[in-house]
């Protein structure tokens, strides 16, 4: 079922990158929000290396964390027994910010969030269960 996964994410990233929202929303039914979601795909899929996932028993893992001297930003593609997780976000400032009072950011925490997409991992591939949102 591992290698089914790979090989379905890897189709949804060239789905993704073609710019595909026909064949995005038979992959990820969510009414009227395919083009919000493709982009969340688009940036996970642009830093997370498929083939760089390391693996631990059942358990596979490509996460980077970016720090732009603005925001910190956080990408993953983690596989559990059974599911396979896609997650982006901004998540907190820089470390070089500072502190609120400094005047030297434009950095607004109202802009913090981050996304979850859930997959199970099926004898027939991937199948979308659900995304959540927090921020």
């Amino acid at each position: 079922m591992r290698v089914k996964a790979l090989n379905d994410l890897k189709e949804l990233k060239k789905i993704v990158h073609a710019n595909d929202k026909v064949q995005f929303d038979k992959l990820v039914p969510t009414p009227d929000r395919e083009v919000e979601l493709m982009s969340s795909f688009k940036s996970i899929f642009d830093v997370c290396s498929i083939d760089g996932i390391n693996w631990t028993q059942n358990e596979g893992l490509y996460k980077v964390t970016v720090d732009n001297g603005d925001a910190i930003s956080i990408y993953y593609i983690k596989f559990t027994n059974t599911q396979v997780i896609l997650s982006e976000g901004r998540i907190k400032h820089s470390e070089i910010f500072g502190d609120f009072s400094d005047g030297y950011s434009s950095y607004q925490s109202e802009d913090e969030y981050i996304i979850w997409f859930y997959f199970d991992m099926t004898d027939k591939g991937l199948k979308f269960i659900k995304y959540n949102v927090a921020g």
